[in-house]
């Protein structure tokens, strides 16, 4: 049983041998082709004009727009602390610009752990804690709070790999703990 690739390969020989034109199969002689190629040169010039319509480019469609606008403006952008300061729970809390005027980050950071820093106002830690505890237990609130007492007046602050007890105003520099950012009004 011959294939048609070997069929193909026959009358790629035959051509290499004999140049003269072959019929492909159902194919009517050359002179009665010549009859219809009248009628046939429109339909094939309307095919061209298909074809071209599809590889011509369309014309450029605008980006993707969404039906809503979000509105951008320079206040939207975050704010980082400067200087970052930590401090007991009587330094108000939001996004510090001076020394002048010190304020506690609330939205801090650490970079080595790559978490946010957390804070319990009018606690401390106590003293058996240890990096196991806090890397076990970061989102375990029920688990922390044994590990907690009271002073007034103190700020208990963690991570997943550092913890601090502070009562006063600490300016953190060269420290793993950032100001992650503060939306801007």
């Amino acid at each position: 049983m011959r294939s048609k690739l070997d069929d193909l390969l026959d009358e790629l020989n035959d051509i290499d041998e004999h140049p003269q034109p072959i019929q492909m199969r159902n194919q009517q002689p050359l002179a009665v082709q010549t009859k219809k190629n009248k009628s046939s040169h429109r339909e094939i010039d309307d095919l061209l004009d298909l074809v071209n319509d599809i590889d011509s480019p369309e014309p450029e469609k605008p980006a993707y727009v969404p039906s809503y606008q979000i509105p951008v403006s320079n206040s939207s952008r975050l704010q980082k602390c400067y200087p970052l300061c930590i401090g007991g729970s009587n330094l108000e809390v939001g996004i510090c610009f001076s020394s002048a005027s010190l304020k506690c980050c609330n939205k801090m950071r650490c970079t080595k752990c790559d978490l946010s820093v957390k804070r319990y106002q009018n606690k401390i830690w106590k003293d058996g804690c240890n990096y196991l505890f806090f890397r076990n237990n970061y989102s375990r609130d029920d688990m922390l709070q044994p590990a907690l007492a009271d002073a007034n007046g103190f700020c208990a602050y963690f991570c997943q790999c550092q913890w601090r007890n502070v009562n006063e105003p600490v300016v953190l520099r060269d420290n793993q703990w950032v100001c992650g950012g503060h939306l801007g009004n």
